[in-house]
């Protein structure tokens, strides 16, 4: 009683006083040492004084020397262990078992450096060497005073979980960009080298038996630390793989350690839910381009072949992309056109093929084609000896392939017609501005759609690029037999196999008309009973200008250069002060031009410097025959006047864009649309694109917005109104 009352009044106060508010962590090992080094010292003066007294009552009734000392023990162990339970309630629990938990994950941290940059984690090593002996006199004085019991085993478990997890976002556990390589297995070292061996250390302090604590911790509780371990690193992975598949091929260490992760369902399915979740707060937005997408998308075939190559967990994540895909309107286009693009020169160097291009598409075409590309998946092909079960936890819509290359997962976006309807456009406008290649490319392409598509699909782009090669050689025999000044060539093409081209009228130069009709009778010598139609909008002519202090040589459209040719002074043309000046009006009558094609070509010479404005009269131009400081444009108002004439071109190209066809066939399509509403009643605009592309002779090129922009015509004119839920009818009264 003496000893629990000197024990109430003079050190319960001081240790309560400690922890009575809460503990600074640079103070919390000072704090638990002085406890430690209190108790202990109270431990030995209260045992003392308790053996003085014990040791005269037990020799009045012991009979031997021995039965004295072992009723000692017996009665010290029971004092000590009372004496450790007054200790034990004198103490704040909480606040020392947090305390306490937060020195061994101090010490952790200090013991394998995590928060400096190490070249090794050993727990050996001299420079950590002060830090373990500190470690190791505190636990071992806690335990002494009986504060080593279950709650500061709770208090270690709780430090090491965080100390795992605080090791798993270290510097030790960083993506290694440059070796390309998995740090699992520098994280299984650490598991079984760093951290089981603290754990040792502790739990030899916090327990009587060193032996015992070998036994227990064996290899099977360092193989669950390890399993633990590297679901932590997964997941931490799993919440960052967007930023790896965009810095993809150097991020393939972190898919290497995301593969280690992936060994259950439930594991695949949180990958599946995180990756979807950051693909539409990343990417999956409308101010990003489709050709960012495209690439992205390339990204992840790419890492997620990697890290299942059964493509499951591919299939899943893809799905939001694909969507989404679908629904842009130029992304077909855009395919397309990246697959005829040149990314190198004939050296090899990288060559920016501008536009909406994808770098990662064109990349893929200078791959070999693979020779499984037309892979029809047989479940009866009992002969297949490499057939395996589809996987447990593929989805209903599964399907195996063995077509895994990128260009494969691109041309299932749509359906076959709307990449062959698109690559007839594209392939199309392609040849005609490239007719000077060797075509190996385009070669390649067909045959790429030919192993995915089937060769009667290709049929109309095979008759294309074989129209474009005989005409190569055809220009080479007619030109030596019926030479022609200016010197011409000629794309002779089957109408009936080519998408919509240009066909913009106008009266050309006559040198060119004669040469043309030289051309002609050398191409009908040739071929028997077949004519020549010329379509003189689609031409490229090289124009030489001869004005009073200099030369100029062009390439340009053929009504650019019918325009400029229209500024030659006639003979009959009276002299005047200054250069020869055309109105836009004189123009369009005179070459029997649209006036849009005049305005291009107009501002496409201003651009060259070779025209100006009429300083005094509107909408006419002067020959600019000199160059004098009053006529000099500055570089800025030049590529001013460049943009203009490209925006005030009629068309991209040689081949009838889908908006073309839309504006000169609008009135085809509303009447159309007016007579199906009539008719048939309310329809939504998804069943007025089906009738449409079903009823209208050509089909119709575009899609819902496209009817949209109809239907809002329309309802305009007063003809249809909307009845709610997209649904559209004829307009009553």
């Amino acid at each position: 009683m003496k000893i629990r009352s000197h024990f109430t009044i003079t050190l319960q106060p001081k240790v309560q006083s400690m922890l009575a508010t809460s503990i600074e962590c640079k103070r919390a090992w000072e704090v638990l040492e002085n406890i430690a080094q209190s108790y202990g010292r109270a431990r030995t003066s209260y045992t003392q004084s308790f053996t003085d007294g014990l040791t005269q009552m037990i020799k009045q009734e012991a009979r031997t020397e021995t039965d004295v000392q072992n009723m000692a023990k017996d009665a010290v162990r029971r004092f000590q262990r009372e004496l450790e339970s007054l200790f034990v309630q004198a103490i704040p629990a909480k606040r020392f078992s947090k305390t306490l938990s937060y020195v061994l994950f101090d010490a952790g941290c200090k013991l394998f450096r995590l928060h400096m940059n190490a070249p090794n984690f050993s727990i050996h090593s001299t420079e950590t060497g002060d830090v373990k002996r500190r470690l190791v006199q505190l636990l071992k004085g806690l335990q002494m005073v009986g504060l080593g019991g279950d709650a500061a085993h709770r208090s270690f478990a709780h430090a090491m979980d965080k100390l795992l997890s605080e090791f798993v976002v270290s510097h030790y556990m960083k993506v290694d960009w440059y070796g390309k390589l998995s740090v699992t297995a520098k994280l299984k070292e650490w598991i079984k080298d760093g951290f089981g061996q603290l754990v040792l250390l502790v739990m030899e302090c916090l327990t009587d038996s060193t032996t015992t604590v070998k036994l227990t911790f064996g290899m099977a509780e360092i193989t669950s630390w390890q399993k633990m371990a590297i679901e932590r690193l997964g997941r931490a992975r799993a919440d960052n793989l967007f930023d790896y598949i965009v810095n993809w091929d150097q991020s393939i260490g972190a898919i290497l350690d995301l593969k280690e992760y992936l060994t259950t369902n439930s594991e695949r399915a949180h990958l599946v839910v995180s990756f979807t979740g950051q693909l539409y707060r990343r990417l999956l937005r409308p101010g990003t381009t489709t050709t960012h997408i495209l690439d992205i998308y390339i990204y992840v075939i790419r890492a997620f072949k990697e890290l299942d190559p059964k493509g499951v967990l591919l299939e899943r994540v893809a799905l939001p992309i694909r969507r989404y895909l679908k629904d842009r309107t130029d992304t077909a286009k855009i395919i397309v056109s990246s697959l005829l693009a040149d990314i190198q020169d004939e050296d090899g160097n990288h060559v920016d093929p501008g536009g909406d291009i994808s770098i990662e598409i064109a990349t893929e075409m200078l791959k070999p084609i693979s020779s499984t590309a037309n892979d029809h998946d047989d479940d009866l092909n009992w002969g297949d000896l490499n057939w395996t079960p589809e996987p447990v936890d593929a989805s209903a819509e599964y399907k195996s392939s063995r077509a895994n290359d990128v260009i494969s997962y691109l041309l299932t976006l749509f359906d076959p017609g709307d990449f062959i309807t698109e690559l007839k456009n594209i392939l199309g406008e392609h040849l005609l501005t490239n007719s000077d290649s060797s075509f190996d490319k385009e070669i390649r392409l067909l045959e790429l759609f030919k192993l995915r598509l089937g060769d009667s699909q290709m049929q109309a782009c095979d008759v294309m690029l074989r129209d474009v090669v005989d005409s190569k050689r055809l220009n080479t025999t007619i030109s030596s037999s019926r030479p022609t000044k200016p010197p011409i060539r000629a794309h002779v093409l089957s109408s009936f196999f080519w998408p919509p081209l240009r066909d913009d009228t106008f009266t050309i130069p006559a040198t060119v008309a004669e040469a043309q009709a030289i051309y002609a009778a050398g191409f009908e010598a040739i071929k028997d009973m077949r004519k020549l139609h010329w379509l003189p909008a689609l031409g490229k002519v090289t124009v030489e200008l001869e004005l009073q202090d200099r030369e100029v040589s062009v390439d340009c459209t053929t009504w650019q250069a019918s325009v400029i040719h229209a500024f030659q002074r006639s003979s009959s043309e009276p002299q005047r002060v200054g250069g020869v000046a055309r109105s836009v009006q004189q123009l369009e009558d005179h070459l029997a031009m649209d006036e849009a094609l005049v305005r291009n070509a107009l501002a496409f010479w201003v651009g060259e410097r070779v025209l100006a404005p009429h300083p005094d009269t509107p909408d006419t131009y002067v020959v600019l025959e000199r160059l004098t400081s009053a006529a000099r444009t500055t570089r800025a108002e030049v590529e001013a006047a460049k943009e203009e004439a490209a925006m005030e071109a009629p068309g991209g190209g040689g081949v009838v864009t889908a908006n073309d066809l839309l504006d000169r066939n609008r009135s085809l399509y509303e009447t159309f649309v007016v007579g199906m509403l009539t008719n048939q009643g309310g329809m939504t605009r998804a069943r007025i694109l089906m009738m449409l592309k079903m009823a209208v002779p050509g089909g119709f090129p575009g899609g819902a917005e496209d009817v949209g922009t109809v239907l809002e015509g329309l309802r305009e004119a007063g003809k249809v109104d909307s009845t709610g839920a997209d649904v559209w009818a004829v307009k009553k009264g």
